[in-house]
């Protein structure tokens, strides 16, 4: 049993049909397993084994033999009621659809580019936490402190009492004066009386910068026998000078708080060079002139003029002094004429002198018309006497 017969001439008997069938059906799965697993394509022809007509056990139990160059795969066996045992069971790969695939390879590239975006998001957010972080870092950290202020434009002022009118602090962080620059140059020229302007610059995280415009200062007032400064504006500060040398007119008699704010605005107008030349300025007034005031000159001169006109007249004042001999009056009242004081003393001496005259000349006619009088009366009392004698 199971060994092969020497006649091929001999039937086959059923078991050995059965067999084949097994063998048969077994080639066709593993096929079948082989076209799926590896998606190729299905050969026309599927081999069928040829059976033999003596089958022993062992042949009968070996598997379908696998092609040369073929991987070898052994498939679950379906159901025997599944499979026609006339047919040969063949499975043809399903054909792609191509607008299927190039949909899914578009979804494929875009997964690919959606990765690309979440990915370089990410790396911006995490970025954007870092710059956050090292800026909080450097806000609180000695970096930002200002270590250094610059102050220009001062003349009469220093600069820490500048910098001390701006409320600006050392060791302060530059983002407290970032921003900020309107309400501190606000805060600097309400404080000091003689700032007329200020403005602050960041010039970097460690520095600023102030420029100064200093309020013009006209001259002094004095008080109790005390000098106080008086700014352009009229205005007077509080604290008192020491010194006696002011190289600035003193005001006095001015009472009338109008005219003398009027007074210093033309004072503030002149060149530096000419309102230093001014000494004093008394105020004056006039029956003619109201606005009368006297200015007494470095130089020894004397200036008459009037308040409204005053400022744009002193301009010619240098040329006119330059021109005067002696020391005199230069009146710019009505047009601008000099005089010395010399000539004026003579002016005045020949006024007093025809003036001397005039009375002497009224004294004598006065003498004479009483001597002619006495003379009457006297030739009347003879004229009497000799007729009473008679």
């Amino acid at each position: 049993m199971g060994g092969k017969s020497d006649n091929n001439n001999q039937e086959s008997s059923p078991w050995d049909i059965l067999q084949i069938d097994e063998t048969s059906k077994e080639n066709k799965y593993s096929q079948i397993a082989e076209d799926l697993f590896f998606k190729r394509e299905k050969k026309k022809d599927v081999p069928v084994a040829t059976p033999e007509k003596d089958t022993t056990k062992t042949d009968r139990d070996t598997k379908s033999p696998v092609e040369q160059n073929q991987f070898q795969f052994v498939a679950p066996k379906p159901q025997l009621d599944e499979v026609n045992d006339d047919e040969v069971y063949l499975e043809k790969a399903p054909k792609q659809n191509k607008l299927k695939s190039n949909l899914y390879a578009s979804l494929g590239a875009v997964k690919g580019i959606s990765l690309q975006r979440q990915t370089k998001q990410a790396w911006l957010t995490i970025m954007g936490i870092l710059v956050m972080v090292g800026f909080f870092y450097w806000v609180i950290s000695p970096s930002s402190m200002i270590q250094r202020i610059d102050v220009a434009g001062t003349h009469n002022t220093t600069p820490k009492q500048i910098v001390k009118a701006t409320g600006i602090k050392a060791r302060r962080s530059v983002f407290g004066v970032l921003l900020h620059e309107k309400a501190i140059e606000k805060h600097a020229v309400a404080n000091d009386n003689q700032i007329k302007a200020l403005t602050v610059r960041v010039a970097s995280p460690t520095r600023l910068e102030i420029n100064v415009q200093e309020a013009i200062r006209v001259g002094y007032v004095l008080r109790k026998h005390k000098y106080y400064l008086v700014l352009e504006g009229g205005k007077v500060l509080e604290q008192p000078l020491t010194t006696s040398n002011l190289g600035l007119p003193i005001y006095e008699g001015f009472k009338n708080k109008a005219l003398f704010n009027k007074t210093i605005n033309k004072i503030a107008k002149l060149d530096t060079p000419i309102r230093a030349a001014v000494s004093e300025i008394h105020f004056s007034p006039t029956k003619g002139d109201p606005e009368r005031i006297v200015l007494y000159m470095n130089d020894g001169n004397q200036v008459n003029a009037t308040i409204t006109t005053f400022a744009d007249k002193m301009a010619y004042y240098p040329s006119i002094a330059a021109q005067m001999d002696k020391p005199g009056i230069v009146d710019l009242q009505v047009g601008a004429y000099s005089y010395s004081y010399e000539q004026i003393k003579l002016n005045k001496a020949a006024a007093e002198a025809k003036k001397q005259q005039e009375a002497d000349k009224k004294k004598a006619a006065k003498q004479e018309a009483e001597d002619k009088k006495e003379q009457a009366t006297s030739s009347s009392s003879t004229s009497s006497s000799e007729t009473n004698n008679n």
